[in-house]
């Protein structure tokens, strides 16, 4: 991944802290009950919370398995829609990378779209549990403030024909000040020759409209956001425009006051026909009342409707009705609307959620048959002052062809997303984008938004020179002869750092693709493992259509797990096909943090083999001391006795750590065992013939790796 912006600063104001233990957000996020809420322990892998001086400037993120932000709580509430999608709990109404082949897609009926997040939940196995995209690695730094992530992506429409070579990579960190840095990364890491992908969002989003009523962006560079009044419909004939026409920021604000005149120009002259009505198909699918009612003939009207608030009015009758927008004008001769309430002639209202029956028969008393009806734009706005917003910093680059499309939704949700049209990724290649969210009070947050463009970042990683300058060898380490290796681990540094006397070097690898490498899998599916390339090894492909979330024709007892252990040449480490992987087999995976990744780009050695709630087995406690070297301390720890050459510094021929500690006892920790000079096995790496003679004579100080 690139680099974190010098701009971020991880001494800046306010605290990060990090959660693995899942608890409910629902008082806050208010999660549809019906399609999401049975999910949210489901979707949670971790949390990362900012708390800042200024608690307008205070943010909770919540990570779903792919990596990707699926909760968002600041002083406003949540961001976040609250998930009324059927068959889609946290996999389209969330943030998310998302990549297409177009040359593939739709092909015999065959959808074609890798998302972040998951899968959708059309299968009864899958409603029972969703399947949301495997995490591979993961990491989070108190020191630096950063949290990052590395998933497999999902073919999002299954059963399917199609393989997903997505590895998606999501990095989060906190600059201070309500900015947090959000770098995405995508690798297709297919074989070469296979698809090439041209369509992507980067990412897929949007907000919860009921939190965020307005939208606004900067029209032109360098001009100042403003409100999109009434908000495009998402799908409609709207504007796309290139990102470096624009200012670089896209802003979401609670609820300003209007812009546009008071009176609205309806498309036509309503007037009711027939009585209005709930209707329950539309109120059932979009998750509120919705309204129809009967209206007299229309005249080249379409189905079109208004994204707006409006509030509908009576000349010659007392009282108003008030919608948060208009679904069809024209709906086969009806009208369809969201209605919020109606207000009666002495200022009371009806919420049409509380007293159905009253509330229409208000709309009728309101709005008598064949009396025509007139409609304000509605401004229940409140002081600029006092609204609190957000907003996501993209940048002007235009390299890519990068265009924003967003939009109203019949549902709870804002869509928000970006395309970079021009982008071409054939396997081997990786793109990424640098992103910052920003959240605060309105009145300060477009300039602070307008400071941090030019921190955005676009790339496209292809040559093998472009992954050398980020990459870290991956050493894969087992003891055992051939034919009897029983475990093994993975080393990120050089061979000189021990990782066992008695480990081998089997292969080398990369934490980074490039050279022909390709990632490289720990899969697993009960008791079966098995390690290679093949992420599908243990899919049910019974009827020709790929189930991952299957696992050896299983439907949820168990699934397959997936660990990335590095990028390696193919058949290089063949000789580990019969050993298991132990995530704790290698000192560099002794850290306070739940995984061995490097600081900069998320490496394949997560802490478990499959994402849990809570890191396991990995010790919370910084070591004391750095790896051990071969060399005494420069001040005997021990006073020699009289044995002969005691006192030397070499542990000589016939000396222990018993008969001379001064030069044996050397009092090196690793991995959970004491080594010591004299006690008969030689720790390659810090104990050679020179220093330990007694144990290490005519052994060699490494391990010849030519041949691997």
């Amino acid at each position: 991944m690139p680099p974190s912006s010098s701009s971020c600063n991880p001494s800046a104001s306010g605290t990060t802290s990090f959660n693995f233990d899942f608890t409910s957000t629902n008082d806050v996020s208010s999660w549809d009950p019906t399609y999401a809420l049975r999910y949210e322990s489901d979707v949670f892998l971790a949390e990362m919370s900012h708390v800042d001086p200024d608690d307008k400037k205070s943010w909770t993120l919540r990570v779903g398995p792919g990596g990707n932000p699926y909760s968002y709580i600041g002083a406003f509430g949540e961001a976040m829609p609250p998930q009324r999608h059927a068959d889609s709990p946290w996999n389209d109404e969330v943030f998310q990378q998302v990549a297409v082949a177009n040359s593939l897609n739709g092909v015999d009926g065959h959808p074609y779209f890798i998302h972040q997040a998951g899968t959708y939940t059309r299968e009864d196995e899958l409603r029972s549990e969703p399947f949301y995209s495997p995490t591979v690695a993961q990491k989070c730094s108190s020191e630096d403030r950063t949290c990052t992530f590395a998933a497999m992506g999902q073919q999002a429409h299954v059963p399917t024909i199609y393989k997903s070579n997505d590895l998606y990579y999501t990095r989060y960190k906190d600059c201070g000040d309500g900015v947090q840095e959000l770098t995405w990364l995508m690798h297709n890491s297919g074989e070469s020759g296979s698809e090439q992908w041209n369509y992507f969002n980067v990412p897929w989003g949007g907000v919860r409209t009921t939190t965020f009523k307005d939208m606004l962006i900067g029209r032109n560079v360098g001009s100042p956001a403003e409100i999109l009044e009434p908000l495009w419909h998402w799908g409609g004939d709207n504007e796309l425009p290139k990102i470096n026409t624009l200012s670089g920021y896209t802003m979401w604000a609670q609820d300003l006051p209007s812009t546009l005149e008071p009176e609205y120009d309806l498309p036509y002259v309503p007037r009711r026909s027939d009585s209005c009505s709930k209707s329950d198909n539309h109120s059932n699918r979009d998750g509120k009342f919705t309204m129809r009612c009967r209206m007299e003939a229309f005249v080249g009207l379409g189905w079109g409707g208004y994204g707006g608030e409006l509030t509908f009015w009576n000349p010659n009758q007392p009282g108003k009705l008030e919608v948060s927008s208009v679904l069809h004008w024209n709906g086969n001769g009806w009208l369809y609307a969201y209605p919020v309430r109606i207000v009666l002639a002495n200022g009371d209202s009806i919420d049409p959620d509380v007293d159905k029956n009253d509330f229409l028969s208000a709309v009728h008393a309101l709005f008598p048959t064949g009396d025509e009806w007139f409609a304000n734009h509605t401004d229940n706005g409140f002081a600029p002052e006092d609204n609190l917003a957000m907003s996501i910093v993209y940048g002007m680059d235009g390299q890519f062809g990068t265009r924003m499309r967003i939009g109203g939704t019949s549902r709870d949700y804002t869509v928000w997303t970006l395309n970079p049209l021009w982008l071409r990724l054939n396997p081997g290649e990786s793109f990424y984008y640098r992103q910052y969210v920003i959240v605060g009070e309105y009145q300060n947050l477009d300039s602070a938004s307008a400071s941090w463009t030019g921190e955005s970042l676009q790339g496209k990683l292809s040559s093998d020179s472009d992954y050398a300058a980020i990459g870290r060898d991956v050493y894969l380490m087992s003891v055992g002869d051939d034919g009897a290796t029983q475990y093994f681990g993975a080393l990120v540094a050089d061979l000189n750092e021990p990782c066992g006397s008695a480990a081998v070097s089997r292969c080398t690898g990369s934490t980074v693709p490039g050279a022909g490498r390709r990632p490289l899998y720990n899969v697993k599916c009960g008791d079966a493992s098995y390690i290679g390339s093949d992420q599908y090894h243990f899919a049910d492909l019974s009827d020709g259509f790929y189930r991952p979330y299957r696992c050896n024709g299983n439907t949820l007892d168990p699934r397959a797990t997936w660990t990335l252990l590095g990028y390696f040449i193919e058949g290089a480490c063949d000789y580990l096909q019969n050993a298991e992987y132990q995530t704790t087999f290698c000192a560099e995976q002794d850290t306070a943090e739940p995984t061995v990744v490097p600081t900069e780009t998320p490496t394949a050695l997560p802490t478990t083999a499959a994402p849990t709630e809570v890191p396991s087995e990995v010790p919370t406690a910084t070591p004391t001391t750095a790896i051990p070297t071969a060399q005494p301390t420069t001040q005997p720890t021990y006073t020699p006795n009289s044995l002969p050459g005691c006192g030397n510094g070499a542990c000589d021929s016939g000396e222990t750590c018993e008969t001379c500690p001064v030069d044996c006892a050397q009092g090196n920790i690793f991995n959970g065992r004491t080594y010591c000079c004299g006690d008969g096995s030689c720790a390659v790496g810090f104990e050679d013939d020179g220093s330990c003679a007694v144990d290490c004579i005519e052994i060699p100080t490494y391990c010849d790796t030519s041949s691997s």
